[in-house]
């Protein structure tokens, strides 16, 4: 092989590996990028019941006529909550739930969030919250992941 073969050889060996470094970047920040956009709608949505009283209330006023919704219920029934803030409270866990999912979704399995969901599953508001499949709108890998931390911790 001569010197500017050579060269050749190296300089499309570095475009090659600038090209892998530009790709590997581009992805990291599409995955940052897609869960702050999934953690941004959770909060629009989850919003309104979060920053006020009126909207908690009117929907304590509706179930009032229609029937609760049983998470709600289940709050109102075990920590003596009124419905407003029972639904206040079940935004709040959905929203947890939902920054979950992003992270998930954006960076994998880890054991830092494995641990996160473990914590999360202690608790037996947890509990009342994840009954009735309470995780069924959430991507399907993520609920797989947080059913394989929950058998693994007999919650």
């Amino acid at each position: 092989m001569s010197g500017s073969e050579l060269r050749e050889t190296v300089g499309l060996l570095a475009v090659v590996a600038s090209l892998v470094f530009v790709g590997v970047e581009i992805r990291q920040n599409t995955a940052a990028d897609q869960r702050e956009a999934a953690r941004q709608r959770a909060e629009v949505i989850n919003a309104p019941f979060l920053s006020g009283r009126e909207l908690p209330e009117i929907l304590a006023q509706i179930k009032s006529v229609d029937g609760p919704d049983a998470t709600p219920q289940r709050f109102v029934d075990r920590y003596g909550l009124t419905y407003a803030q029972a639904a206040i409270w079940n935004r709040h866990l959905s929203l947890v739930w939902r920054n979950v999912e992003a992270d998930f979704l954006a960076s994998g399995e880890s054991s830092a969030l494995d641990g996160r969901v473990r914590g999360l599953l202690a608790a037996p508001d947890i509990q009342l919250f994840l009954q009735d499949d309470r995780l069924g709108g959430y991507d399907a890998d993520f609920v797989a992941f947080v059913e394989r931390v929950r058998d693994s911790s007999g919650n």
